[in-house]
């Protein structure tokens, strides 16, 4: 996603609060936060695959994101305990992932989604028998997120970009050597939030270096200033149900500004992101600063790669 229309899309950031945040406040007051982040995790990225087209040409892209995220979900929380297996899913996902561009937009938007949503699920392990439960709840909030986007909003989401030919194979490559590479670094740095390294290689990472730079230089300040945002709010706002309503502004204001501005973006999604985890949770009280450090991390490794790994042709 290189070229964004320049306008703010307010429908787009509605029709995401209310993919997100209903499933969230319910798994909130029925005492099941589990559940109800495994569902918001996958509606997040089933409604992100969204974007500028026709409900029937969108449905089908909405559809495959779900039936292949949910089960990356599931993989991603019983793979952590087996180090040898998670390193090699690492490289294999994301390469799988970006030569699925080759069969057009559909398999572009599901296989970089189902990508992020394994590493992402890495953060929340769980034993083998956990697959069924995982499974269900994924498919349950993919499910839902298609059916709130089928509701007759109006089209303005971000269009995809997709790359295909021998760009496409290169570009799959080097997605693979950023998500595995930063994988390596942060898991064997035994970072806090090890799994914050590999998703921000996977968003810097673009077709084109010029965009990978910009991309990482718009991550980096606009997670440090979203990440000080989050701090002040959350220092201000002890109860949880105004940190609710604050996660329900800083989801508006993170996909009505996705269109204009990529830093503008990383800012409201690291603010989403510090939000959700403190709602029913202890207090964690520097996880901004290892938000910051997390992002700077997967951002240089996602650049470093670019540079070693460019088209000569």
């Amino acid at each position: 996603m290189n070229d964004f229309p320049k306008n703010l899309a307010p429908w787009s950031g509605l029709r995401m609060v209310a993919t997100i945040c209903p499933p969230f406040v319910v798994g909130y007051e029925t005492g099941h936060l589990l559940p109800a982040m495994i569902a918001v995790m996958s509606a997040l990225f089933v409604g992100f695959s969204d974007h500028e087209a026709p409900a029937r040409r969108t449905f089908p892209i909405l559809l495959l994101t779900a039936l292949v995220v949910s089960p990356c979900i599931a993989l991603g929380r019983v793979v952590p305990p087996y180090l040898e297996d998670m390193l090699v899913l690492s490289f294999a996902l994301p390469l799988a992932a970006g030569l699925m561009a080759l069969w057009g937009e559909a398999f572009a938007a599901a296989g970089f989604f189902g990508c992020v949503s394994y590493v992402i699920a890495m953060s929340v392990p769980a034993p083998p028998e956990s697959i069924p439960f995982t499974l269900l709840w994924s498919l349950a909030g993919g499910i839902y997120a298609v059916l709130i986007s089928l509701l007759p909003w109006p089209r303005h989401c971000v269009p995809l970009v997709v790359s295909k030919g021998p760009g496409a194979v290169l570009h799959a490559i080097r997605l693979s050597l950023a998500v595995g590479l930063a994988t390596i670094a942060a898991y064997g740095l035994n970072l806090e939030r090890a799994y914050w390294v590999p998703m921000t290689a996977a968003f810097v990472m673009r077709p084109l270096i010029f965009h990978t730079r910009k991309a990482m230089m718009e991550r980096c300040i606009g997670t440090a200033v979203g990440s000080i945002v989050a701090s002040l709010i959350l220092g201000h706002f002890a109860a949880d149900l105004p940190r609710i309503a604050a996660l329900a502004a800083a989801t508006f204001f993170t996909f009505t500004i996705f269109p204009v501005s990529y830093s503008g973006f990383s800012a409201g999604i690291a603010c989403v992101v510090l939000i959700e985890l403190s709602i029913g949770l202890p207090p964690y009280p520097h996880v901004a600063l290892v938000r910051i450090e997390d992002t700077v991390l997967g951002a240089g490794v996602a650049f470093l790669v670019h540079t070693l790994v460019v088209d000569r042709r």
